[in-house]
């Protein structure tokens, strides 16, 4: 909180449109004034630019991958269906480096969360890069963005996306692999 009394809202504005939302944090007896549920302008369009810039503390060892899947986000807000095409089966082995390319089709951002791993970006809109390292990514509207990992924790993990209510119609698919493999 700010130093003194007061209300101190904080507020965002929902992506392409003007529609906001918020919370507004106030003191013991502040005067808290109404707030207008829309905003002077509308909000920006969240693209991967900032994602080219960022690099990895500790990147993966350069190495070619093994294995790379293509996968497409679809949907739309209209009848809440979403989708991951090219993602039904995701058998890996042990050891590899997998890639996996993400299009997103949809005209919504998708925060893609994989389970059980780190992956490393090492690719925005078709160059290459060194990019974060981390376990969620997000995935602009028109962009493609390219994630690689080393297979070394066995199992069945998740890969979705991380808005739920598009991962409980559709956005969702799994890693699979075990030490059979």
């Amino acid at each position: 909180m700010p130093e003194g009394e007061g209300a101190f809202p904080i507020l965002a504005l929902r992506e392409g449109a003007v529609e906001r939302t918020g919370v507004i944090l106030a003191t013991a007896g502040a005067t808290v004034r109404r707030v207008a549920s829309v905003g002077d302008a509308r909000g920006p369009i969240v693209a991967n630019a900032l994602e080219g810039r960022l690099r990895a503390v500790s990147p993966l060892v350069p190495r070619p991958a093994d294995r790379r899947f293509d996968i497409t986000l679809t949907g739309q807000m209209e009848g809440y269906e979403w989708g991951m095409d090219g993602a039904a089966d995701m058998r890996i082995r042990s050891g590899e480096r997998i890639e996996i390319a993400m299009r997103n089709a949809s005209m919504m951002s998708h925060p893609m969360h994989l389970h059980g791993h780190h992956f490393q970006v090492v690719e925005v809109n078709g160059a290459p890069i060194a990019g974060a390292v981390r376990d969620t990514v997000l995935v602009a509207p028109g962009e493609t963005l390219t994630i690689a990992f080393d297979a070394g924790n066995l199992g069945r993990w998740p890969f979705h996306c991380h808005h739920l209510y598009h991962m409980a119609a559709g956005m969702m698919a799994f890693i699979d692999y075990d030490a059979r493999d």
